[in-house]
């Protein structure tokens, strides 16, 4: 497939877009339809609209959403102050394997290191996911390290 790719940040008028790929991440990711998520809107505006939040990356291929990435910001002591969590990562099943997630991870690093960002944490999908071998090969490929499992706690 020969694509023509542009990688910029995420605004106000790919909302649609970007909610639609989420619900698609999710659904492949828990192997079920996701038709809401309560919140999305308020998050997706915060993000976009202050920088310190964190910012959601947009691939697209002319008026079309191919994949996206959302990184958020945090402080932690064992990091030495600011890092970045890569939320989410997908890529449009058409587009896989043409390099678009790739595009992504090294338009986010060059991000990270204009913002004095030095590190990036990501969290697996369960072990059990489909696909989960490729998502960790990839990351691999990419330059991750393992550092153990993460866990959560909703409140």
């Amino acid at each position: 497939m020969n694509i023509r790719i542009e990688i910029r940040k995420a605004v106000s008028e790919d909302y649609a877009q970007v909610k639609k790929a989420i619900f698609n991440l999710l659904g492949q990711l828990r192997n079920s339809k996701v038709d809401s998520l309560e919140g999305f809107e308020q998050a997706y505006f915060k993000i976009i609209e202050n920088d310190s939040n964190g910012c959601i990356l947009i691939a697209r291929e002319k008026d079309r959403i191919c994949g996206l990435l959302s990184l958020s910001k945090a402080y932690a002591l064992h990091c030495g102050g600011l890092y970045g969590i890569l939320e989410e990562l997908w890529v449009d099943k058409k587009y896989q394997n043409n390099g678009v997630g790739s595009k992504l991870i090294d338009f986010i690093c060059d991000y990270c290191k204009e913002n004095n960002i030095r590190r990036i944490d990501v969290g697996l999908p369960d072990s059990q996911y489909k696909y989960y071998s490729y998502t960790y090969n990839f990351y691999k490929k990419k330059g991750f390290t393992e550092i153990g499992t993460r866990m959560k706690l909703s409140i």
